[in-house]
């Protein structure tokens, strides 16, 4: 199962580390600069951090699968090329789960 989490090197940074405290699923960081976020979180063996930005869809080259859990932090004008980011290249877990 997976986590994704877009736009978490600011705002969600002590969200991120929850996470990786809390869950053993694979987590994903979506974001456009990798040197955002600290070592010790791309050092886990569970975090995979992924080039993505969201104002430019043609970006979108991969897919993320078994999805459990997603925590986003999207600004307006990048937010209908998020969505279809989600519906186009994210398969969701049939595993239902509450947080």
């Amino acid at each position: 199962m997976s986590i994704i989490i877009v736009g978490g090197s600011g705002m969600l940074t002590n969200t991120i580390r929850w996470v990786v405290d809390n869950f053993n699923e694979d987590i994903y960081l979506l974001s456009r600069n990798k040197d955002s976020y600290d070592s010790f979180l791309l050092e886990q063996s569970n975090v995979h951090f992924q080039h993505y930005d969201y104002l430019h869809p043609e970006t979108f080259d991969f897919t993320i699968n078994d999805v459990t859990l997603v925590i986003s932090w999207v600004h307006s004008e990048g937010y209908a090329n998020h969505l279809r980011f989600l519906k186009e290249h994210v398969s969701w877990s049939k595993n239902k789960h509450r947080y």
